[in-house]
């Protein structure tokens, strides 16, 4: 639930991450995980401003039955992502 919830504040205008949101994240990810994970976001967030400005559409690859589902299918990519990170690296 926290990287979704990160997911939403940083997708927020203006974006917002709470001190008890970020104590929440350190709870489940470490300090590397943290940063990759609002990286990614941030990134995806980015790309889809930009093409909202030059009006680049979708090529109708990809097309969720709900929000629902689209939300359950990101947070299924983050944890394959982030699972080989799962254990601290050694000095």
């Amino acid at each position: 639930m926290a990287a979704l919830e990160l997911t939403e504040a940083i997708s927020s205008t203006p974006a917002t991450v709470s001190d008890e949101l970020f104590a929440e994240l350190q709870m489940h990810f470490n300090e590397e995980q943290i940063v990759e994970l609002a990286a990614t976001v941030s990134m995806e967030n980015y790309r889809a401003r930009m093409n909202r400005v030059f009006l680049v559409e979708s090529e109708g690859r990809y097309q969720p039955q709900s929000t629902h589902g689209q939300i359950y299918i990101r947070l299924q990519y983050i944890e394959r992502k982030f699972s080989s990170l799962k254990e601290p690296r050694g000095p």
